[in-house]
């Protein structure tokens, strides 16, 4: 296995057989299922951490979508909740292929091939928010009969690629390999007039810009950049920035590049307060509410033997409008006319006048962007003649992952990240933020995010996914409202939104409004909506829903309904498994209250480790990457409280695992709160609890936490 000691919270020397396990508190455990009893929570961390930092090995490459989980960790997940522990030996042996199944790599199709003879093939596992489709993916490979319900279009139509769609044609792969290079082909051959240095000496695989605005005295005509300063290079003791100085002859202003040892100015603050041309002071309104934003050439990156190497840049000359107005007529339609939500703070280009999605690019951008498209309609109608459209749907739906690929990677809001000289995403979440400088790529060029290289991701994805015995359900709409029979669903595994830590609908309308354009003639009923219905997201929005306690009160009562569906469609004695985190003790007050609202009795809270670190939200200090599942059930009969002696003395011996494995203490105070809270309520009567109750026992054990783990900290804030 690669080393990936610097990225989890466990060293791989510890054994399976020290993992974290306890027996649900005062029970027997014959004919529990061995998610209220144990889980393999070390393996699912170290191994859903190494998929986290693989790229393009696993389905998910194919198409973009926020918060997915490993598939190896839902693989062990989904079997831990359905198995069912008939002797005393039931439970190690179980624990011991649970364990085995979250393994990422090599494939454990042995261990795969005996859940799946566990489990047989009758059981059915509903997930309440499908999302990018993990967990219904990883049911459909154990042998169930999968049913996701997703209310958001973009997602239904990522998981009908790769759970329905991709199951329609052999050799998936070689086709879409086949297909892909020639769209790919004929598509940098149509663009080379668009970058013309693809023709110099090295490639130039970035152009860096930065947004202008005109002076504000009307006598002078000068075109002012927002900032004078963009980073380009930044390593220790070596720093690369470009510096735009004006010229007082032309009135324009010109790039110098510029190599250091160290960087002396302060990038943040370089902004002109007045005009260099007639001396006119800037007012602060200039950079609010103004439509009229141009951009302004800055630099190229250029690839050499000795590394990227940078110079100035002064644009192509190119007019682009008329050559947008061909692409759109050959499309059969006009820009969208979608509009993000002016929600300052989340969507906070629309405060400085950007509000279409239509204006989220450069001209160049847009252009590449509608070619694409226009190309794929072509090719799908290739396809057709050539095949059938049988075959032409499922090979058009994967490679349409390249539009999440250019919207992502090549929008006027795709950033620089200096230290790896790469492009980072514009779309990371959980919001849209304002872009003064951007960079954008050549997308057939063999730099950072090009679409070869997603051609590629794509292939490997279709490759990786298998041929499902019982292809899942993919239903669209809203969890509070399933068409199916009471008793019908054997188990429940679901991974919510985690109230306001993203707001999936501003960021999937980004590129589902361009998929649409695409292919809403080829998959009309997938694309019926001409964006994601935001009224009825369950998420916690204070913006939408007037302040903190209320978009909380939504949230709680949003999740309670579709958890009381999944109440009422889950066999009696059958586990709800709930993936959730939260930075706030409200958070988890509202969870807990949604689950025993909604019926289900808590037996147990497992946490594991699968954040990428490395992420910018990541990195700060103190944050906690730690995730936990909530286990419950749809009770038969009420269970006797725990004592709380026996509570002590199983965190005592939690405490002592995760400090054996180096968590945090942060994350060890997170475990050891979320296993309190789970204890404390399991001798409820589910359902009839009063929210005071349920707070008063969640910050009665926060508090508890706190005075053996004060490391370990809940936020108290507003929601977004």
């Amino acid at each position: 296995m690669p080393r990936y000691e610097q990225l989890n919270l466990f060293p791989l020397s510890t054994t399976v057989l020290d993992e974290i396990t306890s027996d649900v508190p005062g029970t027997d455990v014959i004919g529990k299922s061995l998610m209220e009893v144990a889980l393999p929570s070390r393996n699912i961390s170290i191994q859903g951490t190494a998929e986290r930092y693989s790229h393009g090995q696993t389905p998910h490459s194919m198409h973009v979508w926020w918060a997915r989980r490993p598939l190896s960790s839902m693989r062990a997940l989904v079997f831990a909740t359905l198995a069912r522990i008939n002797d005393g030996k039931d439970v190690q042996r179980l624990f011991e292929l649970s364990s085995a199944l979250a393994q990422f790599q090599p494939y454990p199709a042995d261990a795969i091939n005996a859940a799946r003879s566990i489990l047989g093939k009758n059981q059915t596992v509903l997930d309440l928010f499908g999302g990018g489709g993990s967990i219904p993916f990883e049911a459909a490979r154990l042998g169930c009969k999968a049913i996701s319900i997703e209310l958001n279009p973009l997602a239904v139509f990522v998981q009908r690629t790769l759970l329905n769609y991709s199951q329609h044609v052999d050799d998936l792969g070689s086709m879409v390999r086949h297909y892909g290079l020639q769209l790919l082909s004929q598509l940098c051959s149509d663009t080379r007039g668009l970058f013309p240095f693809r023709k110099h000496q090295g490639e130039t695989v970035a152009y860096f810009w930065v947004r202008a605005v005109a002076c504000q005295n009307k006598d002078c005509k000068a075109i002012l950049p927002v900032k004078q300063l963009i980073l380009l290079r930044s390593r220790k003791g070596s720093y690369t920035y470009a510096v735009l100085e004006p010229e007082q002859n032309t009135m324009s202003f010109h790039a110098r590049i510029i190599s250091s040892d160290n960087l002396s100015v302060d990038i943040g603050t370089k902004r002109l307060t007045e005009c260099p041309f007639c001396g006119h002071a800037i007012q602060d309104r200039v950079w609010r509410n103004e439509a009229s934003f141009s951009i302004m050439p800055v630099a190229r990156c250029i690839t050499s033997r000795d590394g990227k190497i940078y110079v100035s840049y002064q644009g192509n000359g190119l007019s682009f409008d008329t050559l947008i107005e061909q692409e759109l007529s050959w499309i059969g339609g006009d820009l969208p006319t979608t509009e993000l939500p002016q929600w300052s703070g989340i969507t906070n280009p629309t405060v400085y006048g950007i509000t279409k999605h239509s204006e989220l690019f450069s001209p160049r951008q847009l252009l590449v962007l509608l070619m694409l498209i226009h190309g794929l309609r072509r090719l799908y109608r290739k396809i057709e003649q050539e095949h059938s459209p049988n075959v032409a749907k499922p090979i058009v739906a994967c490679l349409s992952g390249l539009i999440d690929q250019l919207v992502d990677w090549n929008s006027s809001f795709s950033v620089w990240l200096p230290t790896n000289e790469q492009v980072g995403r514009s779309l990371a979440g959980p919001g849209l933020p304002m872009q003064w400088t951007f960079t954008e790529i050549d997308p057939f060029s063999h730099g950072p995010a090009n679409l070869w290289h997603k051609l590629d991701r794509i292939i490997q994805a279709c490759e990786a996914i298998p041929r499902f015995e019982s292809e899942p359900l993919v239903v669209s709409g809203s969890a509070t409202q399933l068409d199916l029979p009471n008793s019908s669903v054997d188990a429940i595994v679901t991974d919510p939104p985690y109230a306001d830590n993203l707001y999936y609908s501003i960021l999937s309308d980004c590129i589902y409004t361009w998929k649409r354009i695409c292919l809403r003639d080829i998959f009309p009923e997938d694309f019926l909506l001409m964006n994601a219905p935001t009224e009825q997201e369950i998420v916690a929005s204070a913006r939408r829903q007037g302040n903190s306690h209320k978009a909380m009160v939504f949230y709680r009562d949003g999740l309670k309904a579709a958890l009381s569906e999944g109440y009422r469609v889950l066999k009696p004695g059958g586990v709800l498994s709930l993936i959730f985190t939260h930075s706030t003790l409200e958070g988890w007050i509202t969870v807990f209250s949604a689950v025993l609202g909604a019926g289900f009795r808590v037996v147990a809270c497992w946490p594991f480790c699968i954040e990428r670190k490395a992420r910018p939200r990541g990195l700060a200090k103190g944050a906690v990457h730690a995730s936990c599942v909530i286990v419950a059930v749809k009770a038969i009969q009420k269970a006797p409280p725990e004592k709380p002696d026996d509570v002590e003395s199983r965190l005592f011996a939690l405490r002592s695992v995760l400090e054996k494995d180096d968590w945090s203490p942060a994350e060890i105070g997170l475990a050891m709160f979320v296993q309190r809270v789970a204890w404390s309520l399991s001798g409820n009567n589910s359902g009839i609890d009063s929210i005071e109750k349920i707070r008063e026992t969640v910050e009665e054990c926060y508090r508890r936490t706190q005075e053996v783990i004060p490391e370990f900290t809940l936020k108290l804030r507003n929601m977004l």
